[in-house]
């Protein structure tokens, strides 16, 4: 009985070692190896979060700049001009939801004219009014 116990404790060191060795193995040739392969790194990582940061901003930046422009060029009043630009708003936040939807929907389901309005209707809306 004890034979068998300490076969098993072996055992398990032995796959422990090869699993490491083959992770550290995996590690090395996926990281980079020289100054080129860590700026394109850094690069493609720079890229990734400004982009992410440009589709958080556009939002608010179209509610801000938007209102401010038709009050300032338009003549208008602030409640108009706010409400302008908070239409603006959810047509932006509309083209992200449908962007997202066609991404996550299979092909061949009902999508294009047909996925605008109820994505308008139950995400863009409820998001600039509240």
């Amino acid at each position: 009985m004890d034979t068998i116990a300490a076969k098993l404790e072996r055992l398990k060191r032995e796959a422990q070692k090869e699993w490491k060795r083959t992770w550290r193995k995996k590690l090395r040739q996926a990281a980079p190896a020289n100054a080129a392969e860590w700026r394109a790194l850094a690069a493609a990582i720079l890229g990734a979060v400004l982009r992410v940061a440009l589709i958080i901003a556009l939002p608010f930046l179209v509610l801000v700049r938007g209102s401010v422009f038709f009050y300032q060029n338009g003549g208008t009043p602030v409640w108009l001009s706010v409400l302008t630009a908070a239409i603006l708003t959810g047509g932006v936040i509309t083209a992200y939801a449908v962007w997202i939807a066609r991404k996550l929907m299979r092909r061949g389901v009902r999508g294009g004219r047909a996925l605008v309005m109820p994505v308008a209707k139950w995400v863009a809306l409820p998001l600039v009014v509240f």
